[in-house]
Order: structure tokens, then sequence, then C-alpha cells
């Protein structure tokens, strides 16, 4: 049986939570790609509709906490930028935060959009973070 202090001298050994992948972190380029090859399959399909294809990204996206913020209308080729949130409007309080004041936390994220019309009447719509 270890003693406490042995397995204390083993936990420092690896490094800590700090050295650890965090697999949330939308700043991680790591992450990110794996977002842009989840939005990569709507790009696969053809929609006569593009706002189709918006809805189906805003859901796949929502399974991973982000919302859009308005949906765009898109008739026509060309690029967009569409706000999304992160888990909505954070509101509380935290250890920190006095007795009469609130924290409240926003993370936004932008998506971008490329739609293109093709020869047939139908819309490809590419979509990345």
């Amino acid at each position: 049986m270890k003693k406490f202090a042995e397995f204390v001298a083993e936990s420092k050994q690896v490094g800590g939570l700090e050295s650890q992948h965090v697999p949330h972190d939308i700043n991680d380029p790591e992450v990110k790609s794996r977002i842009n090859a989840i939005l990569g399959h709507t790009a696969i399909s053809e929609y006569l509709n593009p706002s189709a294809a918006v809805g189906q990204i805003d859901a796949k996206l929502g399974q991973l906490g982000f919302a859009l913020e308005t949906h765009p209308e898109i008739t026509e080729t060309g690029d967009y930028e569409v706000a999304m949130k992160r888990y909505g409007d954070q509101f509380g309080k935290t250890v920190d935060t006095p007795h009469d004041e609130f924290d409240e936390k926003v993370e936004a994220v932008i998506l971008k959009l490329k739609v293109e019309k093709l020869e047939t009447g139908s819309f490809k719509v590419y979509g990345s973070i």
C-alpha cells in the first residue's frame, strides 16, 4: 500500500491539470478543425433553399453549445458572416462576485458561410469557424 507522500510525489511528476488537453477549448486549432470537419458534411449536399443548410448547421452546432444570434436571409451567391453565442448568455454569481453584483459572460464566435449557386438552380453552402 502506498503512503500519501508517495502518491503526491507521483502526481507531481505527471504535470498537473495544465498540461492536459482541453477538449472544449474553441481557440485550440485541433478543436476548430474538428468542428469545421463537422460543418464540411453540410457542403456535401445541394439545397434548393440555402436557409435550410444554415438550419442544419445551426442544429449541428447547437449540439456543441453554439446558437446563431440571427438567421441570415440568404438568396444569392456570396460570403456571409454570422455571429454565434456559445452556451447562450451566462449570468450569475461566482465565488468572487460581490453580494450586490452579478457576473455576465458572453462567448462569441463568428461563423463564416460561403454560398454558391449551381447551374441547376440549387445551392452549396460551406461553413467554417
